[in-house]
């Protein structure tokens, strides 16, 4: 005899309750309920906050889950002095775009707008500080070239622009680099030639040492040679002799 198959009956409530979760989810995502009506900037700067604003106005109507938040932070960061942008929204209607900038220790001397990053990047920014050190090239190469050449190193220079800020916050300061790669730094009317890079920590360490002991030193000599920082030495001031 044959054995009768047993029917499976469908149970449809589970089924619908599926489809109802998937529609409450899909209509919450796509929905125009959903769009971002007020997103908050973090960390924009004044200069910035009108451009800001142009760019999050087309996220208008637009529900949460068709916002290309990738793309936005793209645009965020279509200016020279933008570091990183980040957005993050919910479906409640808010979201939140932080924003943050590139820092710049030192600028080129009469180079315009090129900046120097503590980190050593380099970059063209449309507005800094005008007290910033400055250091100053012996090449008149674009920033690409800039920025692979041999004979400096830009981490070590911002390195350099900072220590000798936190040194002298008042004093006019300029790094001179010479074609061999020799660094100079210029403190107001003091001058410290430093060689090579090599080694800099301990040669700044010297510098803020003698600067503790003499304040004046830079100004009395007319230059305190670092070279060797175990040996240091100074050239002194030239005394003009009356006829």
């Amino acid at each position: 005899m044959r054995r009768k198959r047993k029917r499976t009956s469908l149970r449809p409530k589970p089924i619908l309750w599926l489809l109802l979760i998937g529609n409450l989810i899909a209509g919450a995502l796509y929905s125009p309920v959903t769009s971002l009506r007020k997103v908050r900037v973090e960390g924009a700067g004044e200069f910035d906050q009108l451009r800001l604003q142009r760019l999050l106005a087309s996220l208008k109507d637009v529900p949460c889950a068709q916002v290309n938040a990738r793309n936005i932070e793209s645009l965020a960061l279509d200016l020279p002095e933008a570091r990183s942008a980040e957005l993050t929204r919910n479906p409640f209607g808010s979201g939140l775009l932080k924003i943050r900038y590139k820092r710049p220790v030192a600028r080129r001397f009469n180079g315009g707008n090129l900046a120097l990053t503590a980190d050593g990047v380099l970059y063209s920014a449309d507005r800094l500080p005008e007290d910033l050190p400055t250091f100053n090239l012996p090449t008149d190469e674009p920033v690409p070239a800039l920025a692979l050449a041999a004979n400096w190193q830009p981490a070590r220079i911002a390195e350099l622009a900072m220590a000798a800020r936190e040194m002298a916050p008042q004093n006019a300061i300029r790094i001179d680099l010479n074609p061999s790669g020799v660094v100079c730094l210029n403190m107001g009317s003091g001058r410290v030639v430093l060689g090579s890079t090599d080694n800099l920590e301990k040669k700044l360490q010297v510098l803020r040492e003698r600067l503790e002991q003499n304040p004046m030193e830079l100004s009395e000599v007319e230059s305190l040679i670092l070279t060797s920082p175990d040996n240091p030495s100074v050239v002194r001031k030239k005394v003009e002799t009356s006829k």
